[in-house]
């Protein structure tokens, strides 16, 4: 008899690198013997992860995936199935007799089919159908049934003792990154990673996780390998036709927009030190290719669990300024729509270099002030001593207006070889105005896209412009005003464009 592993315990987890998008690759383990080892259970990995490795002097010499008879057992489910189990038992049994009903006893003879038969004083046989109910006469009833089955079983023929790792690509096992950006005196913050890592896969004692920033290429996460599947040839021969479909993106949770208390402040409450509330991860990150893996060691986390971590903190200066950006209305490249009347939406915007020595992946980001939570932004990927920027609030005080007028237009600018017009050309000249009605100086930045090609600005802007595409008629540009406003200053900027619009 081959020595049959426990599931829980055969395969313990010794390390994972945790994505965000519910997968982990993770590496597990468990020891073989001289003779073959049979495992009841192997990781569900992803087609073409799942690969094993033995420790240093060990061969692996056959490895095998089968299919085997089990005999478990269930609860009886109806009066039939308890009567049936416990045939040959001395019972007592209620049936209907015509219009009256009388109790039986005997040991239960035959219980299959339609027909019971009890053997007592007289032997009795009648319709199964006639039972009302069944008791154990003297002892106990039994009221579990047979449920043969078939489970997937491993065994694994090594070169002598030892211990052999499988990694492969699970789902289960993920993190959720998320920062506290805490604005200090002086213009400095503070700002503190963190990471949720959530189990539902496995349980974790005592190992480093490593948790991943970066969307690996990897196409085939949806399908279970062959080896560990269990597919009929059928079903696997037909999940070939789809193997160059790519899992679903993951959807994006909202995000809270309304203000709320914080952790500062009067009242009782505590003071605001995110990076203080617990010790950050002592092991630096390290980067391979693309991608980024933050570490965290010691992790203990049962199947369900979720584990709360800090994973860094830094300080840094930032900077105030109110932004607008103006989106590019055209349409199909020659439809042209004017911006819509009314104020534009400006924002509360403060930017700053990160300072961390890592990346910072994208994620929530909460900004406080004296613990109190004034706004909060989607962090997007920054590079260590790159400059991030977030969105605080939308700003009350400093309004925005833009107005374009069409100044001139050539028509059929562009033609057919029989002399119908295609496009004309127009030109529109843009008008943008800020006005500041804080009692402070503050600093701006309008950022402009548009269709077309810019001939003359106003208030030296920085204007990029980018090449027209292959089968487009305008090229697009982006202008962009950096300006600082007095208190109750009025600001205006012109810009002029061409572009082609369908005639």
């Amino acid at each position: 008899m081959l020595p049959i592993l426990p599931p829980a315990e055969q395969m313990p987890i010794v390390a994972a690198s945790l994505f965000k998008n519910g997968y982990a690759v993770v590496t597990r383990e468990f020891a073989v013997g001289k003779d073959e080892t049979t495992l009841q259970a192997m990781p569900r990995g992803a087609l073409g992860t799942v690969w094993f490795l033995p420790s240093p002097g060990l061969k692996i010499e056959r490895l095998t995936s089968t299919t085997q008879e089990t005999n478990g057992e269930r609860d009886a489910a109806t009066l039939d199935e308890v009567i049936q189990a416990n045939k040959g038992k001395r019972v007592r049994l209620l049936v209907q007799r015509g219009a009256s009903q009388e109790t039986l006893s005997g040991d239960l003879m035959l219980a299959a089919g339609q027909v019971v038969m009890l053997r007592g004083a007289s032997d009795v046989a009648l319709p199964k159908s006639s039972v009302l109910s069944i008791e154990a006469d003297g002892g106990k009833l039994l009221w579990k049934v047979p449920n043969p089955g078939f489970s997937r079983v491993f065994t694994v023929k090594a070169s002598g003792e030892g211990k052999i790792q499988v990694t492969s690509l699970e789902r289960g096992l993920t993190w959720a990154p998320a920062y506290a950006v805490d604005l200090k005196e002086g213009k400095t913050l503070q700002l503190t990673g963190k990471a949720t890592i959530i189990n539902d896969l496995d349980n974790i004692a005592g190992r480093e996780l490593r948790l991943v920033t970066g969307f690996p290429n990897v196409p085939f996460a949806q399908f279970l390998d062959p080896f560990v599947s269990g597919q009929d040839v059928d079903s696997f021969v037909g999940s070939m036709g789809v193997l160059g479909a790519a899992p679903a993106p993951m959807a994006r949770a909202g995000m809270m927009t309304q203000n709320a208390g914080g952790f500062g402040g009067g009242g009782g409450r505590f003071a605001a030190d995110f990076s203080e509330a617990m010790a950050t991860s002592p092991l630096a990150g390290e980067q391979k290719e693309d991608l980024f893996f933050y570490r965290q060691p010691n992790v203990d986390l049962k199947r369900g669990d979720r584990g709360y971590f800090l994973l860094f903190s830094f300080s840094a200066p930032y900077e105030e300024v109110f932004t607008w950006d103006i989106d590019d209305l055209v349409q199909n490249n020659v439809t042209y729509v004017a911006p819509p009347e009314g104020p534009g939406e400006i924002w509360h915007t403060i930017s700053f270099v990160n300072k961390s020595g890592q990346p910072l992946t994208t994620a929530p980001s909460t900004v406080y002030d004296a613990g109190d939570i004034v706004g909060q932004d989607t962090m997007k990927y920054v590079s260590p001593n790159a400059k991030a920027e977030l969105k605080v609030n939308k700003s009350l005080d400093i309004a925005g207006e833009i107005d374009e007028e069409e100044v001139s237009r050539e028509r059929a600018a562009i033609k057919y070889a029989d002399g119908r017009p295609i496009y004309d050309l127009v030109t529109i000249k843009g008008t943008v105005k800020l006005v500041n009605r804080k009692k402070t100086k503050v600093s701006t930045r309008v950022r402009k896209d548009l269709t077309g090609e810019v001939v003359a600005t106003e208030g030296n802007p920085v204007v990029t412009a980018t090449a027209k595409g292959l089968r487009s008629v305008n090229p697009q540009a982006r202008i962009v005003w950096t300006t600082d406003l007095d208190a109750g200053q009025t600001l205006t900027r012109t810009y002029t464009y061409k572009l082609y619009v369908a005639s």
